[in-house]
């Protein structure tokens, strides 16, 4: 392991809390032995949970992109979204593989260039994967609660150009970490150990960077998706209310006719991959903020706020490695899309445990608008 234990643990949780690094290891005081405890176990988690979730997280990441490569799933403006979700969760994850490196004695993100490009690289990712998921919830929102504008707003040509420009837009707009990040030499027992920092010439604007994205990637996506779960929420509750209302026979010839839109009968998969987002990023972020901005008479982290923190940054990370889960419990389409692709016992594997399958009930959740206009063109 390169350098002593100590210093690797200290990286280690700085990699978890980029603001309070020099809090957290002033509440790690106490007696040695107890220090070293607490040292083994942030080593553990980073050496070994850490790599269950990068590289099971590449798989599924990597499965799933290539399953909605499939005709069925590949014409459907929402699997732009997805495939380039799947992309930026796997570049998050490769930032990751840097860190449990890091763990390991192998401080390749620490080298001159290299650690300013991982800085850029992390925080495309993180704006793409976040803003996507946005995007994604926004289709969803249309589909179920729009569903008359779903032929002109929900199209492949339309996602392609919102997912072209946020891509552009991260790389512009985060350029300027190359020049707020350095590489500085710190000696630690007798040696010369290189350190990822932001540059001491240049740290108020790398704060200032720090928290415009905390902003933008955190406060403003969370409350979009927060409150377009909630619009998707009533009009699902008004939707079974009003089912009730109408004939059997009726409520049978709707739901086979808007079944027959690709965005219908992916919106559930949709729905489930928004607000699994939501839990699992939102308990980080908000004890995140938290930390930052509490009084600064109780700013000091103790052992236990910091262990609590890394376990929701862990929760955090498994957001990026379950995507292939939820897609192959939620959607029967990608199920069959994926079964394509692997062998026959793969496919018995599948119908064997589909009985926990979120798309059992039968997509009703859609308002009167669609409805009623499908009666009108059948009048007509």
């Amino acid at each position: 392991m390169d350098g002593s234990g100590e210093t690797v643990m200290d990286l280690a949780v700085r990699n978890f809390s980029l603001n309070e690094s020099s809090n957290i290891t002033a509440g790690f005081g106490g007696p040695p032995r107890h220090y070293r405890d607490q040292q083994a176990v942030y080593y553990f988690i980073h050496a070994y949970v850490l790599p269950i979730i990068v590289f099971s997280g590449l798989m599924g990441n990597s499965l799933s992109s290539y399953a909605f490569l499939e005709k069925g799933l590949r014409n459907i403006s929402s699997s732009v979204y997805v495939q380039a979700v799947l992309i930026s969760d796997t570049g998050v994850l490769i930032s990751l593989l840097f860190v449990w490196l890091e763990v390991l004695g192998y401080r390749f993100n620490h080298m001159p260039n290299l650690c300013q490009f991982l800085v850029y690289w992390g925080y495309i990712c993180t704006f793409l994967s976040v803003w996507l998921v946005v995007c994604i919830t926004v289709e969803n929102y249309v589909t179920i609660c729009h569903p008359a504008r779903i032929r002109s707003m929900c199209t492949v040509r339309r996602a392609t150009m919102v997912t072209t420009s946020l891509a552009f837009f991260a790389m512009v707009a985060y350029l300027v970490s190359f020049f707020t990040t350095t590489v500085q030499v710190y000696k630690v027992g007798g040696r010369n150990i290189p350190m990822c920092l932001p540059s001491p010439e240049l740290r108020d604007i790398a704060s200032m960077v720090a928290y415009i994205d905390t902003f933008i990637t955190l406060l403003i996506p969370l409350i979009l998706i927060t409150l377009m779960l909630v619009a998707i929420s009533l009009a699902i509750c008004r939707s079974i209310q009003n089912k009730r209302k109408r004939s059997a026979l009726k409520s049978s010839k709707s739901k086979m006719k808007m079944s027959t839109i690709p965005q219908v009968r992916v919106a559930k998969m949709l729905g489930v991959l928004s607000a699994t987002f939501l839990l699992l990023n939102a308990p980080s972020h908000i004890t995140r903020l938290y930390l930052s901005f509490r009084p600064s008479a109780s700013s000091s982290v103790t052992f236990r706020e910091a262990f609590v923190q890394l376990a929701l940054q862990f929760l955090y990370y498994s957001n990026f490695s379950v995507k292939f889960l939820l897609f192959f419990i939620c959607s029967r389409n990608f199920r069959k899309s994926f079964s394509r692709y692997c062998k026959p016992a793969c496919l018995t594997t599948s119908e064997k445990y589909s009985t926990v399958n979120c798309e059992t009930t039968e997509i009703d959740n859609i308002p009167n608008g669609v409805e009623i206009k499908d009666r009108k063109s059948e009048e007509d």
